[in-house]
């Protein structure tokens, strides 16, 4: 019990974390599609902060915000009509609160974050393929050519997961330093390698 106490303590007053950029190539995939489950673009879809409302109360003015901000949001609707899953891009270059810092993005780049899947809808992939899909076609059909993503250095499964979608290490990573939870962060150049290559 005391080691548990001492360790939120310690993670409190200083804490780091290493995020990795990944960048894919965006193309034209092969349509997916599953029964009960229809895919929509936030901005196009008059229900989304309605259902935000109803399933995730506690995000409603965070994506109103990022909807008023030009985000995108692509989301996932479940057993008629329950908003299960989500995921968000930026096309232009997007600060990160939590971070204190801005991702830089060239004119053919898009940046995904925030991407998440109600618990009981994470049984195999289907739900981020799904996104994956209809995001990637969405802005490849926009002229957008290279999507890019931070992944935490120490997640494992979200490092294999973007390797099977073919991302690749782009030698940069985000470092952060979390000193009584404020942030200070900066990049870094790497040479080590944590995807395994497909």
């Amino acid at each position: 019990m005391i080691k548990k106490i001492f360790r939120k303590l310690a993670k409190y007053i200083f804490f780091k974390r290493e995020c990795l950029l990944l960048e894919a190539p965006l193309k034209h995939s092969r349509k997916i599609t599953a029964e009960g489950i229809e895919l929509r673009s936030a901005r196009e879809d008059p229900d989304f902060l309605p259902k935000v409302k109803e399933y995730f109360p506690g995000k409603y003015n965070l994506f109103k915000k990022r909807l008023d901000q030009n985000l995108y949001c692509f989301a996932i609707y479940f057993d008629r009509g329950k908003l299960g899953a989500f995921t968000w891009y930026a096309t232009e270059d997007y600060y990160e609160p939590m971070y204190r810092y801005t991702f830089k993005l060239a004119p053919h780049q898009i940046y995904q974050f925030d991407g998440y899947v109600a618990p009981e809808f994470r049984k195999g992939m289907l739900a981020p393929r799904l996104m994956f899909y209809y995001a990637h076609n969405y802005f490849f059909c926009k002229g957008y050519t290279h999507t890019i993503v931070s992944v935490d250095k120490s997640n494992a499964r979200n490092l294999k997961f973007h390797s099977f979608w073919r991302f690749r290490e782009t030698g940069e990573k985000i470092v952060t330093y979390f000193i009584f939870k404020r942030p200070f962060t900066h990049s870094e150049t790497y040479s080590e390698r944590y995807l395994k290559l497909r």
